[in-house]
């Protein structure tokens, strides 16, 4: 699934999320002052520059790890007024839930080893629930071409894909339910025989973004990963710059 986050930046901070579900600008929430937050704390981790790329692969991933262990150090030192408190979720390495105020807010975004904070509270604030919003969902069917009493042979499949706008993936495809039906109208084919284009399987439904704008220039509907076997064309190597 692919989600959108709105996110803003304030001078050299980092993107910071989550503060326009209280009704508030980013500049509203660093001018609040003693007002304590949730903020969930998530270190750089995934970057790969020249530090990373200058190891062997067998050598990479442990770096990382050491690099981001590094820059906890730093910013426990850094912010020793506050008590980080670990995810203990593995997928999300290393993230923190701290409890701070605006000015520890501007300060941890400003932060070198910080990737992005989360404003999850703030005190005296409620969450304005909104009304939820529809949006662009692609969905993925495999349709069957079927010929009247049609024994042998090779059949037709079609690999299709809807844009629909709805609420969910499942809404996604309930409102497709009457087009579907729709699409497997009956006709005669020059032959006299009935022919059906029939659905058989939704194998996919796929999100494309939450404000349901779709850019004209090039907007991403569908998008699936398969393997192939490895040729000398296929081979790229980032260190190389002919084909980095």
């Amino acid at each position: 699934m692919r989600r959108r986050r709105r996110t803003c930046h304030l001078g050299d901070m980092v993107s910071i999320t989550g503060f326009e579900q209280f009704g508030l600008s980013l500049r509203q929430v660093s001018a609040l002052r003693n007002r304590i937050m949730k903020l969930y704390v998530h270190v750089k981790t995934s970057e790969v520059g020249r530090d990373v790329l200058a190891r062997k692969p067998s050598e990479r991933e442990a770096y990382r790890r050491a690099r981001a262990e590094r820059w906890v150090r730093q910013l426990h030192k850094r912010f020793n007024h506050l008590s980080f408190k670990r995810s203990p979720s593995p997928a999300v390495y290393p993230s923190f839930a701290v409890r701070a105020n605006s000015r520890d807010l501007r300060n941890l975004a400003k932060h070198p080893a910080v990737r992005s904070v989360h404003v999850a509270g703030i005190e005296g604030y409620r969450k304005q629930w909104r009304k939820v919003k529809l949006g662009w969902f692609c969905v993925r069917a495999r349709v069957a071409i079927q010929v009247e009493s049609q024994l042998r042979g090779r059949q037709t499949i079609e690999d299709r894909f809807v844009l629909v706008r709805a609420r969910s993936f499942a809404d996604a495809e309930q409102r497709l339910s009457k087009k579907w039906h729709e699409y497997a109208h009956i006709y005669l084919n020059p032959s006299g025989y009935a022919v059906r284009w029939q659905i058989e399987k939704v194998t996919d439904v796929y999100n494309l973004m939450d404000d349901g704008d779709i850019d004209p220039d090039g907007t991403e509907v569908y998008s699936s990963l398969s393997e192939r076997n490895m040729r000398p064309k296929y081979v790229w190597s980032p260190k190389n710059k002919k084909n980095a």
